[in-house]
């Protein structure tokens, strides 16, 4: 949940922001300095920012460099894609564990997936899609794949209410 959860992940692309300022790998010192005292950043800032840097979607790149733009878009596209590449490993295993979608390409495991990085954030969303080619059918030959559905758990919650009751 914390390393894909949109509620942590502006706070884990601004760590590793200042992490980057801190170890010197920008070029202009106001924006190291701003990125050294940034105190919150929204994943939908951090996604925005990614998707086009010379937008300056973040104040503390307000006025930095196109080496600096840059570099902060590779930071924050990389936290993106491990959130991607973490919901890819989750939603394999889930396929797997199923049972199912091991022979017919036409009738694929279908994984839910809820959450607003992933129905949002193009790059998360390109990840799993990615992943789950890459890992889930060629790796592990399970023919699966993720689908936004919003209030996932909040309607399988209900099932299994229902369930209980009546099964």
């Amino acid at each position: 949940e914390k390393m894909t959860g949109g509620r942590y992940l502006g706070d884990i692309a601004r760590y590793a922001l200042k992490a980057a300022a801190e170890e010197g790998m920008f070029e202009d010192e106001q924006t190291t300095k701003r990125l050294k005292n940034m105190r919150t950043l929204s994943i939908a800032i951090a996604d925005k920012f990614a998707d086009d840097p010379w937008m300056r979607a973040i104040p503390a790149m307000k006025d930095a460099t196109q080496k600096d733009l840059e570099t902060a878009q590779h930071i924050i596209i990389g936290v993106l894609r491990r959130a991607g590449a973490a919901c890819t490993c989750l939603a394999s295993a889930i396929a797997k564990l199923s049972g199912q979608g091991l022979t017919d390409r036409y009738k694929p495991v279908i994984v839910s997936v809820d959450g607003s990085v992933y129905n949002k954030s193009f790059f998360v969303h390109e990840e799993v899609t990615e992943g789950m080619q890459e890992f889930a059918i060629q790796e592990l030959n399970i023919f699966s794949m993720c689908k936004g559905v919003e209030h996932a758990t909040l309607i399988g919650t209900a099932c299994a209410a229902v369930t209980e009751q009546h099964g």
